[in-house]
């Protein structure tokens, strides 16, 4: 598996382009996208996998997942300490079908080192996919927000997830070594019925 970063518009256009059609949302946010950090992955045979955004207020004026929330709730989270001036936040990241459970590990673990990798003592995530919010939970483990909010013009739960930077590593290993026993646990299983 190849990884690139979005190098110029019609990366970050096709990129946004393939997140619409694999969330079925409308991506209004193209400015986000070219002052983020777009990183896209394709398979051996040049074919697209999926792929994700990593930002700070250093390259956008406000965090994505801030921009859901009311001027109260942002500022109940300023008040716990999680200023977005501190946070790195892993968005619009998606995977294509065909993309299975390792490489969207692998995608997942790149994500989390990129955002690891701005230096901000927060990292960020979530969404509305239930899915994914478990998955990273694991490594995100500290629930920031969780609740029903309009999202693209639809009421959905939605979580943003954070961890501290300095716990990511011990928290990748954790999640890692439990990815790894469910994979096994699944293959032990097909192989039996």
């Amino acid at each position: 598996m190849k990884s690139k970063l979005a190098e110029n518009q019609l990366d970050v256009l096709f990129f946004a382009q393939s997140y619409d059609k694999a969330s079925g949302n409308t991506t209004t946010s193209l400015d986000y996208l070219n002052n983020a950090k777009v990183r896209l992955f394709y398979n051996a045979k040049a074919e697209f996998l999926g792929g994700y955004a990593v930002s700070t207020t250093n390259w956008n004026p406000s965090l994505r997942y801030y921009d859901f929330l009311t001027a109260d709730q942002r500022e109940n989270l300023f008040k716990q300490g999680y200023k977005e001036d501190d946070c790195a936040e892993i968005t619009f990241i998606f995977f294509e079908k065909c993309t299975g459970q390792i490489k969207r590990l692998q995608i997942l673990i790149r994500a989390l080192f990129d955002a690891w990798a701005t230096k901000k003592k927060y990292i960020l995530g979530g969404g509305v996919v239930t899915a994914f919010n478990n998955r990273m939970q694991r490594v995100l483990n500290i629930q920031l927000y969780c609740s029903d909010l309009p999202v693209f013009g639809k009421i959905k739960l939605f979580k943003i997830l954070c961890t501290n930077r300095k716990y990511l590593f011990l928290r990748i290993f954790t999640a890692f070594l439990s990815e790894i026993r469910i994979l096994l646990t699944r293959k032990i299983m097909s192989r039996e019925i």
